[in-house]
């Protein structure tokens, strides 16, 4: 029996639209994690302030995807300047470090989590790894 797990969070944005987060306990790459939100919501989610990263945090205790990727815009195309990257910490290099000091894997991290066990700061990861993952609906802010 396969049971997915799937929670909505109301969340007011800026102006007059509002979005729904939409956490998906599916594990997916990056890629197919965007893919079905796209699919079935609009995004992958995109975190633009503190109040929409602890709405994220008080849901999950998983590291999970959001829709920052590559180039450090949202999945959406849009950007922020909100960001909540995890510091160097003991055996740890500050994020986004793209895997430096992970072996097999410099240069190639360029995906990013929300990593819990850090209390919910950015790391960058692997696309390829499979993580539970955050969308949204309601309003696209910037066509895609």
């Amino acid at each position: 029996i396969t049971r997915n797990l799937y929670v909505a969070i109301n969340a007011t944005c800026t102006g007059n639209s509002s979005q729904k987060y939409v956490w998906i306990y599916e594990h997916r790459t990056w890629t197919g994690a965007q893919s079905y939100c796209r699919e079935k919501y609009t995004d992958l989610a995109s975190v633009r302030n503190e109040t929409k990263h602890q709405q994220i945090l008080n849901v999950t205790h998983y590291h999970v995807w959001i829709g920052l990727h590559r180039n450090r815009l949202w999945s959406d195309q849009s950007n922020s300047s909100f960001t909540y990257w995890l510091p160097w910490t003991q055996g740890i290099a500050a994020q986004p470090d793209n895997g430096i000091s992970v072996p097999g894997q410099r240069g190639s991290q360029h995906c990013i989590a929300v990593a819990l066990q850090y209390f919910g700061q950015w790391t960058d990861e692997s696309c390829f790894a499979s993580l539970p993952f955050f969308c949204y609906s309601g309003e696209l802010i910037y066509p895609l």
